[in-house]
Parts: structure tokens; C-alpha cells; sequence
């Protein structure tokens, strides 16, 4: 959720709606266990805010087409590696 945390903050609410359909996928098509109950609620505000930002419409269609995405039309959301 660092990623969906960051774009969101940084403003991207469109990235960060397709974030959160491409987390949601890959959490059901990977069988992960359910988010623990912290980190649910953070997901579950930011959504909200998403929601709020963007309009429930268009987060919704922005959330849609992030779990329609392959992992290679993903990987262009996905920040540039850091060097140290």
C-alpha cells in the first residue's frame, strides 16, 4: 500500500484509483489473506478520499480500469528505482 499511500498524497488521485484496482486483483488472483485490520482502514480511507476527490463515478471507472490492467500496462505507474 506504499505506493497507492504516495501517489495519493502526492495528488494523483487517477494513478492511485487504478492502484487500487490493480492491488485488489493481484491480492485475489495471488489468494493473499485479508489486509490486517490497520492497514483495511487505511486502504478503506483512502479509498473514501478517492472517492470524494474524484467523484464515486469516476473512481469507480479509474478502479475498474486498474483491475482490467495487465502487469506490463502496470508497470508504467510504478515509481523508477532509487540509487543509493
Amino acid at each position: 500500500m506504499g505506493l497507492l499511500t504516495l501517489q495519493h498524497q502526492a495528488g494523483a488521485w487517477e494513478t492511485a484509483a487504478c492502484l487500487v484496482g490493480i492491488q485488489e486483483t493481484l491480492r485475489r488472483e495471488l489468494g493473499a489473506p485479508p489486509l490486517p485490520p490497520t492497514n483495511q482502514r487505511h486502504f478503506d480511507a483512502i479509498i473514501h478520499a478517492l472517492e470524494q476527490q474524484l467523484g464515486a463515478e469516476q473512481f469507480a471507472a479509474y478502479r475498474q480500469q486498474g483491475q482490467n490492467m495487465t502487469m506490463a500496462a502496470a508497470l508504467p505507474l510504478m515509481p523508477p528505482p532509487v540509487t543509493v
